[in-house]
């Protein structure tokens, strides 16, 4: 009940920004609507079979780094020795390009930038990222908003 109380509070936000317009709030737009309820089923996240965002729009995004063999093509490594890299998921800030590829960095102190695919093919001798879902960036910190001032 606790998430429905969430998303009436924001359809109701959205409603005053409406009315300070003249715009009752019978107009708001359903599609609007489903966008909000959407955000909060899955915490904001969006699938990338769902929608995609625009082309060069900064994003968090969900990254599968799927499981790889170092030494997958090696004869000379015995395969009990070949280095096995377990798959795994992180959320990285990304930008999708107009080729469909995805440019993005994991972590705010290392400034490597790595590529990313939807639906990549699959190989397992090499690392391959994979792009699963997308949020849009989270609002700067704005004073004015502050709670207790």
């Amino acid at each position: 009940m606790q998430e429905l109380e969430k998303i009436l509070e924001e359809i109701d936000a959205h409603a005053i920004e409406f009315e300070a317009f003249g715009i009752s709030d019978d107009y708001i737009s359903v599609g609007w609507v489903k966008e909000i309820i959407r955000k909060h089923m899955n915490d904001g996240w969006i699938s990338v079979e769902e929608r995609l965002p625009y082309i060069g729009q900064r994003v968090i995004a969900t990254i599968k780094h799927h499981a790889w063999i170092t030494d997958y093509d090696s004869d000379w490594v015995p395969e009990s020795e070949k280095s096995r890299n377990q798959e795994y998921t992180e959320s990285c800030e990304a930008v999708m390009g107009e080729d469909g590829s995805w440019t993005y960095r994991c972590k705010e102190d290392d400034y490597t930038e790595d590529t990313a695919y939807i639906n990549p093919k699959k190989d397992i001798s090499k690392p391959i990222s994979e792009v699963i879902a997308w949020q849009p960036m989270p609002e700067t910190y704005r004073p004015e908003r502050s709670v207790g001032e």
